[in-house]
Order: structure tokens, then sequence, then C-alpha cells
């Protein structure tokens, strides 16, 4: 996962990106309190590292959609992903490691061609 960017600069990307909303599904917290926590304390790493998720697929799906493209992108089914959307294998309870998150990534990345 890219760490060559900081937390806090992950955070406001994908909640520009992403959307309040969305972006509070898909890692378990809202961008606001994760703002709050970067500045005081380190984050979880299990927090940390759907950040990082996060913005690696968007960073790979940026090449070929715009902001309300990725949007879309993660609620559509995917073929790939057994007819589940991205949102589907993502969220909370997602280990940025695991499988399902590591297929939703390489799913990202075969997009760049």
């Amino acid at each position: 996962m890219t760490k060559t960017v900081s937390e806090r600069k992950c955070i406001s990307n994908l909640e520009k990106i992403l959307q309040k909303r969305r972006f509070t599904h898909l890692v378990g917290e809202q961008p606001s309190t994760l703002k709050i926590e970067v500045q005081r304390i380190k984050l979880p790493d299990q927090v940390s590292g759907r950040l990082y998720l996060l913005y690696d697929i968007v960073e790979h799906l940026q090449g070929t959609y715009d902001d309300e493209g990725i949007r879309r992108w993660f609620d559509r089914n995917r073929t790939e992903l057994e007819n589940k959307s991205p949102s589907q294998y993502l969220g909370p309870s997602c280990d940025a490691k695991g499988e399902y998150a590591q297929r939703v990534l390489a799913l990202a990345k075969s997009l760049r061609g």
C-alpha cells in the first residue's frame, strides 16, 4: 500500500472524491473524526490500512474515471467480484490485506491498462 502520502492527505483526498457517506461506509469512521484522531494520536492499524487501501484504489481509478465515476464504480456489481460491488467487499470489517480487499485493488489496477 502507498504509505508515502500522509494519513491526513489520504483523508482529505478520499473525502473530496468519495464524499462523506461513502467514505464513512468504506473506512468505518467519519472523515471529521479521523482528522481529529490523526492530529492527536496514531490511527489504529486496521483503520490506517483501510484508508491506504482506498487511496490506492482511487488512485488507480483516477486515470479512467472522474470523481462521480469513481463513486459509481464502488457501487456497481462486477462480474470479477462474483456480481457484487466493491462496496460490498470493503467496509469497516474489511482486512486491507485480505483476499477480498486485494481482489478489489487488483480490479482497480486492471483498469489502468
